[in-house]
């Protein structure tokens, strides 16, 4: 109750103020020595002491003064933002990078009832099924209440397929499950699309921005996705996300995909591992429990196929732990916190330095400080004043970081070309982050050089104009400290830049074992045929473009030899199916 009516006679205060200076007064009118009852300010003061919230007027007049003091010297003001923003800005932006690109989970419906499954042996592991082993489980389990599968390919794009665009083949209940709904049209469902008989496609929202101009007339025309005429059903959502973290720039459902490719065998293939598969847990299952179920079902496709090993089970992956292993996120925070541990030294020198330039500044201000002692202040009034007077300092880097990282991340994902359903907004979490590191900064800046000012003969300052306080600082340990860490911690920036800047040099001038003179590179797509690549003429005649690829290379009349040699990207583990 106690702090409620302190509460109370805070918002009323001004009122309560009046009412007590009203009965003073009259009191003193009924005086016959008026001098007698005291000066009613001093009253006034005890009155404001009893209820607790001087503290808060004497905050609000170092706050004030510490405003008017950086509004007088805006070179200062302005030098210590940037510094302590910069410092700042470094440690939320890697946070922000982090938390957005690799730790947030993906923006979809109930993500933590969805998991990625490997196809996992004793002794190798792939990311992907085969389409089979997939549809398989989706008919025969009891721990999933859904089962979606997708893989990627490059596809033509138009009647000559001259332009080459990344389609997704998806099973036709992706969007539902992603709990996403459509911009233009509809998307994919399995009464409209679950055969091949009406051929269709979902654009993305980027490929519908970009190559077609966000045209709305699209939805329910005809397009040709490689040579093939197909019915543009919809658009999906900007903020579609890819769960493997990819952009496509078509949706196909994955049951026409024999429509496309009348030779692939992908639909049919038992021991190609050529699509990713997800799951949505049922209610109130664990992961152990759906390992163990579907580790009985790969048993039992087992027996009726052969290509499939008894030993296989499907390892989940859980949607909200970034469809990553235990040891995959071990290693990315561990990369993470060596680079956090660059940029927490360059707030220490940020904050350092700051420390510095604000003990400096109280150094030429001792005898000030020892009048107000002089008059009564006492040193935890002295340490208030220089802590709070450093408040609007922080406080402004805080917001600078803010916005200098808000800028950073945007111009980081243009660089390296981040998917665009990234929300790299400043969320929450962040401005809590800049909010912890400002307080730290806070610990530096103002809570040391205040607690060693106070700690001087400030009154003595008077007499002698301050000089012996302002020697007794310049020797202070607190001071050689800060001039310590900042000469250290920059050093050790240059050296750990001078090193990356060596290792870099020295990759480049790393000899491969082979030699780059005469050679020459081309690329071609191999069909999904799994033959070599066919092109087809404006007549439909098919042409093999690699049939005689050695001569439509141009090599050196010098070369004695000529050799071709074919080579593929992918991890072995990750081909997908041709």
């Amino acid at each position: 109750m106690a702090i409620l009516r302190r509460v109370w006679h805070l918002v009323n205060r001004r009122r309560f103020e009046r009412e007590l200076t009203r009965e003073m007064q009259e009191h003193r009118d009924q005086m016959a020595d008026p001098s007698r009852f005291g000066d009613p300010h001093r009253h006034l003061e005890r009155s404001r002491d009893a209820w607790g919230w001087n503290w808060l007027d004497d905050a609000a007049q170092d706050l004030t003064l510490g405003l008017r003091t950086l509004i007088a010297s805006p070179a200062f003001a302005i030098v210590a933002t940037l510094i302590l923003s910069f410092g700042i800005d470094l440690n939320i932006t890697l946070y922000h990078m982090l938390q957005a690109a690799l730790l947030r989970p993906p923006a979809i419906k109930a993500s933590e009832d969805v998991a990625r499954f490997l196809r996992s042996e004793p002794h190798s592991t792939s990311t992907s099924v085969s389409y089979p082993v997939a549809d398989f489980v989706k008919q025969h389990n009891t721990v999933l209440s859904a089962v979606l599968v997708e893989t990627s390919s490059n596809v033509g794009w138009g009647a000559d397929a001259s332009e080459q665009i990344e389609g997704s083949f998806v099973s036709t209940n992706w969007f539902d499950e992603l709990g996403y709904g459509p911009v233009r049209g509809r998307l994919l469902n399995d009464a409209l699309d679950g055969n091949t008989a009406s051929p269709s496609v979902v654009l993305s929202f980027t490929f519908w921005q970009s190559r077609l101009g966000g045209d709305p007339n699209v939805v329910g025309s005809t397009v040709y996705v490689d040579r093939k005429p197909v019915t543009v059903v919809g658009v999906a959502p900007k903020g579609l996300p890819g769960l493997d973290f990819d952009v496509p720039d078509v949706y196909i459902p994955i049951t026409q995909r024999d429509y496309f490719y009348p030779e692939s065998t992908l639909l049919r293939a038992w021991n190609s591992d050529s699509v990713a598969m997800y799951g949505r847990f049922k209610s109130g299952t664990s992961r152990p429990v759906v390992r163990e179920a579907l580790r009985s079902t790969m048993q039992a496709i087992s027996r009726e196929h052969r290509e499939i090993s008894p030993e296989s089970w499907l390892e989940p992956l859980m949607a909200n732990e970034g469809f990553r292993r235990p040891r995959e996120r071990r290693e990315i925070l561990t990369i993470a916190s060596l680079i956090a541990l660059l940029t927490s030294l360059v707030l220490i020198v940020a904050a350092a330095n700051l420390g510095n330039l604000v003990m400096s500044r109280a150094t030429g201000r001792v005898r000030e400080l020892g009048v107000r002692m002089a008059l009564g202040a006492r040193r935890s009034r002295i340490v208030r004043q220089v802590i709070v007077e450093a408040v609007p300092v922080v406080a402004l880097g805080t917001l600078g970081s803010l916005v200098f990282a808000s800028t950073a991340s945007t111009l980081i994902a243009r660089m390296v070309a981040l998917p665009p359903y990234l929300d790299l907004s400043i969320e929450w979490r962040v401005v809590v982050v800049a909010i912890a590191l400002a307080s730290l900064s806070l610990l530096v800046v103002g809570v040391l050089p205040a607690w060693k000012v106070a700690q001087q003969h400030l009154i003595d300052a008077i007499k002698d104009g301050g000089q012996d306080v302002s020697r007794a600082l310049d020797r202070a340990l607190i001071r050689r400290i800060m001039v310590a860490a900042q000469v250290a911690g920059s050093c050790l920036l240059l050296i750990v830049a001078g090193m990356m800047a060596r290792s870099l040099q020295r990759v480049l001038q790393t000899d491969l074992g082979s030699t780059t003179s005469a050679r020459r590179c081309c690329r071609f797509r191999l069909d999904d045929t799994g033959s070599p690549a066919t092109r087809r003429d404006r007549s439909g005649t098919p042409s093999r473009i690699a049939s005689k690829p050695i001569q439509k290379l141009t090599m050196p009349p010098s070369s004695p030899r000529r050799h071709l040699a074919a080579a593929c990207s992918k991890p072995v583990m990750t081909w997908r199916h041709v």
